[in-house]
């Protein structure tokens, strides 16, 4: 009697689930979107057991380091701006330190973004390398007796998730540290030279920077660049202009954005990175 009690229990459990499918699966997809949390690491005490203390140490000094390597590149950022002058428009172009309220000379901008490749390199290396240590750690765990319980979630869940944070987020940070060094180079490359630079535009800068006409000359072709903006023609027509979005412009900010901005340059000892290492540092 008991066990055909069970059973209509279980067909009718079974009906509702044919019945109402859709609903459960609604609200079983929207407890979980609302359970997902933020993983934060934090370095639990020791747990004795060598294995597990190396590889959660590991993961700490990884941890840290992602953490620094993300804030220490994220207020140096290459920018544009776009400005008319006698019914021309121009690109105005430089590389900032957005925390600080600096132009970086061209020279520190490159080594810069350089030493941010370098470091995300070796950030991912490390992730490899620490990522062949988990089983051993996990292995480890029933060591600990009941203490286990205690070191389960950081072994097997936050451990990997920092692995995984050097692994994904880190070559991602890299590729932008590369794709701000192509742009920097080409801003350079088709900036228009000082003797060919329009009186007018020169003015306008210099009114918009809030600099005299010497600092202009001493920071122009080395902290600040400007092309002509030149509308790109529509393929297979002649004379077409095409209008290019804010965002293919990069036009989001103003030339006052910039007023009383200072600059900074190479640290002392350090050399921008030779044409050969910057090939090798973009590939």
């Amino acid at each position: 009697m008991k066990n055909k009690h069970l059973l209509l229990a279980f067909v009718a459990i079974l009906g509702l689930a044919f019945v109402f499918p859709n609903s459960l699966s609604a609200q079983k997809k929207e407890k979980k979107k609302k359970e997902k949390k933020e993983v934060v690491w934090e370095l639990p005490e020791p747990s004795g057991d060598e294995n597990i203390d190396n590889y959660l140490l590991s993961c700490d000094t990884l941890y840290h380091k992602i953490t620094t390597y993300r804030d220490s590149l994220s207020h140096y950022k290459y920018q544009e701006a776009a400005f008319t002058v006698n019914g021309k428009n121009y690109l105005f172009k430089c590389m900032v330190d957005s925390v600080n309220n600096q132009f970086l000379s061209y020279g520190m901008g490159r080594w810069q973004v350089a030493q941010g490749i370098m470091a995300g390199t070796n950030i991912v290396l490390d992730a490899t390398t620490l990522s062949l240590k988990t089983a051993t750690a996990a292995l480890s765990l029933p060591n600990l007796g009941l203490k286990a319980i205690k070191y389960f979630k950081p072994v097997k869940d936050l451990g990997p998730h920092v692995i995984g944070m050097g692994l994904k987020e880190i070559p991602a940070i890299k590729k932008e540290c590369q794709n701000t060094m192509r742009k920097y180079g080409n801003a350079k490359k088709v900036a228009i030279q000082p003797e060919n630079l329009d009186v007018a535009v020169r003015e306008h800068l210099i009114a918009e920077l809030g600099i005299d006409n010497s600092t202009f000359d001493k920071w122009y072709g080395k902290y600040i660049f400007v092309n002509e903006d030149i509308q790109e023609a529509a393929e297979g027509t002649e004379n077409q202009v095409v209008e290019k979005t804010d965002e293919e412009k990069d036009a989001g900010n103003k030339l006052t954005d910039y007023k009383n901005f200072g600059v900074a340059d190479l640290p002392e000892g350090q050399a921008e990175p030779s044409d050969e290492e910057e090939m090798n540092l973009l590939s």
